[in-house]
């Protein structure tokens, strides 16, 4: 079995910055480990996915230690940013971008999803956006996973309302202004 080389964004294990995204790519690396495959971790640092100059050098550097045909895995948080860097590469590599939320439409992350050789979102609506966008037919829906837990009873305030807990990122993607109609 070949190796897989997962580039991610450095501090993906930091745990003051916990991220479902994170967690998300944790899994699948150690899914693909179990499966008895080598995982080879590229981490690069930088401001992913809006990278600097520098940024986007040292991911150059990264994917070159790549033997040619060898297959990378990008997480989409670095993978958006690179459109500078990864079509060059996925000339001669097999990537594999893993969109956990897609930043469009924007030129930069089409050229990056149309060089690489698959695309892995991680919901059926992050899929219709990037094929809507961009026109991709390459894009497949890799839903996460949950850890089986025991439902808590509803908590109700003390005017007797309901209360609402939602752990995700603050961003328009994520629907919170459905959250607050609701």
């Amino acid at each position: 079995m070949t190796d897989l080389y997962a580039v991610l964004p450095d501090g993906v294990d930091d745990l003051g910055r916990p991220s479902g995204g994170n967690v998300y790519d944790r899994r699948a690396i150690r899914g693909q480990e179990a499966l008895g495959r080598r995982v080879v971790e590229l981490p690069v640092p930088g401001a992913w996915p809006t990278p600097d100059a520098d940024d986007l050098e040292r991911l150059d550097a990264s994917l070159a230690t790549v033997p040619d045909g060898g297959v990378v895995v990008v997480d989409g948080l670095v993978a958006s940013g690179a459109a500078a860097v990864l079509p060059r590469h996925a000339s001669r590599l097999r990537v594999v971008v893993l969109l956990h939320m897609p930043i469009g439409p924007d030129r930069g992350e089409e050229l990056v999803l149309e060089s690489a050789a698959a695309v892995v979102t991680t919901s059926a609506w992050s899929r219709g956006r990037v094929r809507g966008w961009y026109g991709l037919s390459h894009v497949d829906v890799a839903l996460p996973g949950v850890d089986p837990v025991d439902a808590a009873p509803p908590h109700r305030t003390a005017a007797g309302g309901t209360s609402f807990l939602c752990v995700a990122a603050v961003h328009p993607g994520k629907g919170h202004d459905l959250l607050f109609d609701a």
